[in-house]
């Protein structure tokens, strides 16, 4: 049905959706409300993020990466695709330490150099 190479795009869309889909209800959510909010206006938290249009779109990029995910998955080996999910972490961290000035530490960055060595080992022996 599809190549090699399509199968690899599909994969690389559903990674890359899933990573767009934490960063947006991440931004999103602390935008609503203050995550210290008292408990009386936890539910006016919820209402308020469940009527917030781009929680919706995060909500809706998680879906769209799990069937892209099935459709590789249906093509690829799960011994590739499982490890190469892997990059979904530090695809966050550092998307998160650009767009949403979250803090980055030295252990961060090295733990995520050392998965996308791993990564691109696992892509070279493919």
């Amino acid at each position: 049905m599809f190549s090699y190479g399509v199968s690899l795009g599909i994969l690389a869309i559903s990674i890359a959706s899933v990573a767009a889909s934490q960063l947006i209800v991440k931004w999103r959510l602390g935008q609503v409300v203050s995550p210290d909010a008292p408990p009386a206006s936890r539910t006016q938290y919820i209402l308020t993020a469940l009527g917030d249009g781009w929680i919706w779109v995060g909500i809706c990029l998680i879906g769209l990466s799990a069937a892209l995910w099935y459709v590789a998955m249906s093509r690829l080996p799960l011994s590739f695709m499982m490890p190469v999910a892997a990059v979904v972490a530090p695809i966050v961290a550092l998307s998160a330490h650009l767009f949403l000035k979250e803090p980055l530490g030295t252990g961060q960055i090295a733990a995520i150099a050392m998965i996308a060595v791993g990564v691109a080992w696992l892509g070279w022996q493919q």
